[in-house]
């Protein structure tokens, strides 16, 4: 499983895997296959224009450092690699952390076939913010966060502009509308208790941290703003956890913007630009609110809005929490997907034997079906036999008539201690024959209650099983992939032939 291969290991250890015949996954944190400097964005705003296409325009601009010469030698990299068929035919699985990014890789010719979305997880620490805790904007201090790195493409000088302006009534902005205090004419005027009461809270360093302090200076608001720099991750949760809102004003197509889910995970809500709304899993009026990127006038008419409605803000973060536990970025859900790619890497190389990840007992190995696959995991103190899922199929079938499939996971799984093991979930894929595509045909999720192995020392006291009813155009292979929670993925596989 390969991240970041540039500029040192290089696409050579692609190669490396394929002489070994092991499947490869790289998992895509940036742009770099599509675009030198690796962001889509070039003087402040988006740029596509070497997406899908020679990035010879990346070395005249000389997108990567600044300089000709290194950006030529990226671009001939970029090139070559292309042109051996590298990314098509030696990496196995990409994994793209949104759909969003998912469609610009296709626009840049990765293989559609080929990718696969799984978004990055967060394990929220013990202590959170309580449901429905009633920070008081009108009562107390409270403070408005941006978390992350600063630089151009994160949008900070925007935050900023926009601050100024609501902390001045709105002067720096003539088309910005007056606030409205909720109940209408005569009521309490929030903007001024915003003044009053509100921080903005900058965690984080980078690049641009003097010209931003020099910003703020200029802005007058250096009163209100405070610049904590880099924090240790628990320190920069802490503040976070203790906002109102988080505002991520990036310019840039984000890949995938971990601060947003960590303060929704947090019951934090986020306020995020156009631009990055699709790297995260904030919903317009639900968990959050976008506004156009690269506007202080819109930015600041969204805090009006949002800071003038105390109760829209504690819904929106009681939704927020509640959509990040819902969410694959959960990391047990995380896991499971993570170990399905996997799964689907090793079935597309129609691997007869496979490794598993970061020590997860994955010993796999093809068999006929009906033919249940024995063989032995060990650990300290426990085997386990028989666990391999059966895949129960008939020899061949007629070209686009339906039939079932069905995938049992053996019993006789002895052990001498009370440990539950569980399925999380059993899928089945198909690989046709001559392709390295795989296609997932079902799958059976037990996540919500688990399907028990065994509960006591002996046999298993249930076998879990699932049945799908498929139809095949071409011939090729099932195969059957069953995770545990407790022992990774077991598997087996099983060929047909479609008249």
């Amino acid at each position: 499983h390969c991240h970041n291969t540039f500029p040192l290991i290089s696409p050579s250890v692609y190669w490396a895997a394929a002489r070994e015949g092991v499947p490869v996954v790289q998992t895509l944190h940036n742009y770099r296959l599509a675009c030198l400097n690796g962001y889509l964005f070039r003087e402040g705003h988006v740029c596509e224009d070497c997406l899908g296409r020679t990035p010879w325009r990346g070395v005249c601009r000389r997108c990567y450092r600044d300089s000709r010469a290194q950006s030529f030698v990226a671009a001939a990299m970029l090139l070559v690699h292309r042109l051996l068929g590298t990314y098509r035919r030696k990496v196995t699985r990409y994994i793209a952390l949104t759909d969003f990014a998912k469609t610009k890789f296709v626009e840049a010719g990765l293989p559609a076939g080929k990718l696969v979305v799984k978004p990055n997880a967060f394990a929220p620490p013990a202590q959170t913010r309580p449901a429905s805790d009633s920070f008081s904007i009108q009562h107390s201090a409270f403070s408005i966060v941006y978390l992350g790195r600063l630089s151009p493409e994160k949008g900070v000088d925007i935050l900023l502009r926009a601050w100024a302006m609501l902390n001045n009534d709105g002067r720096d902005a003539p088309t910005a509308r007056p606030l409205q205090a909720p109940g209408g004419p005569g009521a309490a005027d929030h903007s001024s208790l915003v003044t009053r009461h509100s921080s903005l809270v900058i965690v984080g360093d980078g690049p641009e941290r003097v010209a931003l302090e020099g910003l703020a200076k200029d802005l007058d608001i250096s009163s209100s703003v405070r610049f904590l720099g880099a924090l240790p991750r628990e320190e920069a949760l802490r503040e976070l956890a203790g906002a109102a809102l988080l505002v991520f004003p990036s310019l840039w197509y984000e890949q995938f913007a971990v601060t947003p889910l960590e303060a929704m995970a947090l019951g934090v809500p986020v306020l995020v630009s156009d631009v990055a709304r699709g790297a995260t899993i904030v919903e317009d009026g639900v968990t959050g609110r976008f506004f156009p990127a690269g506007d202080p006038v819109a930015l600041d008419a969204a805090l009006r809005e949002l800071l003038a409605d105390p109760e829209t803000l504690r819904r929106m973060g009681d939704a927020a929490r509640a959509a990040f536990e819902a969410s694959d970025c959960a990391p047990s859900r995380n896991l499971a997907r993570l170990l399905e790619v996997y799964a689907s890497a090793h079935s597309a190389h129609d691997a007869k034997t496979a490794t598993g990840c970061h020590g997860l007992p994955s010993l796999l190995e093809s068999r006929v079906m009906n033919a249940p696959l024995s063989s032995t995991v060990k650990t300290a103190d426990w085997k386990a036999e028989k666990h391999v899922p059966a895949i129960t199929a008939p020899d061949s079938a007629k070209a686009g008539v339906p039939f079932d499939v069905e995938i049992d996971v053996g019993r006789e799984i002895p052990h001498p201690n009370t440990a539950q093991h569980h399925i999380v979930w059993i899928a089945l894929h198909f690989v046709p024959d001559g392709s390295n595509t795989s296609i997932e045909l079902g799958r059976a999720d037990f996540s919500a209650h688990g399907a028990s192995l065994s509960d006591a020392p002996g046999p298993a006291a249930t076998a879990p099983s699932a049945r799908f009813r498929v139809s095949l155009a071409v011939s090729g292979t099932l195969h059957a992939t069953a995770y545990c929670n407790l022992h990774g993925l077991w598997t087996s596989s099983a060929p047909i032939v479609v008249e």
